[in-house]
């Protein structure tokens, strides 16, 4: 996924720190009053800066979205890359597939900043991210999947993402046991035995 077109890049330390705190600041804010209370106003303000500041950075509220969804599936990306890493030996595929769907069930993010991002983002966006994501993490679960169970990927891994983006309509969904069952086959299908 190409990254938002911020005003400037923030190189020095300083620079990421700010577009950071915007960043907060704006997940705040969605979290906490939703996106009718999600303005470029209230970001500035709740991040400490004045609007001509978040605007030297950000040309519009999409683009401020569009950077605080872009780190979100960076954390969300390195959720799924921890477990794998501590995922205990001779797990097997099914295994391997929970723990990567609790992972993406589970956003670091929390779910009211999900359901915001989604509301607010362009339709395509959750797809898009998730498989922006893909090229990152798929190498680690094949690895996984591999190295745990002896197995080797005979398909595509797109299906679960994209039913996960179609669950985003009914968020009760990713807090289902049922759901998550379902994911885990999805996944599981995926992976066939060598």
């Amino acid at each position: 996924m190409d990254p938002p077109p911020l005003r400037m890049v923030p190189r020095q330390r300083r620079a990421r720190r700010t577009v950071d705190e915007f960043c907060d600041a704006s997940a705040q804010l969605l979290t906490t009053q939703g996106p009718r209370g999600f303005t470029t106003n209230h970001v500035a303000a709740r991040a400490g800066y004045s609007i001509g500041t978040l605007y030297r950075w950000f040309p519009d509220k999409q683009v401020l979205l569009a950077t605080l969804a872009q780190r979100e599936v960076g954390r969300q990306e390195a959720a799924v890359r921890a477990v794998l890493a501590a995922a205990p030996p001779g797990l097997g595929v099914e295994g391997l597939a929970r723990i990567v769907v609790r992972a993406v069930m589970r956003p670091a993010m929390g779910e009211r900043l999900r359901q915001a991002l989604f509301l607010l983002l362009p339709a395509g966006w959750p797809a898009a991210a998730a498989r922006a994501a893909l090229p990152a993490v798929l190498p680690l679960l094949i690895e996984a999947v591999r190295h745990h169970g002896g197995l080797t990927v005979e398909g595509a891994v797109t299906a679960p993402i994209d039913a996960m983006v179609a669950a985003t309509h009914q968020p009760a969904l990713f807090a289902s046991a049922a759901f998550e069952d379902a994911m885990v086959r999805l996944v599981t299908d995926c992976l066939a035995p060598a």
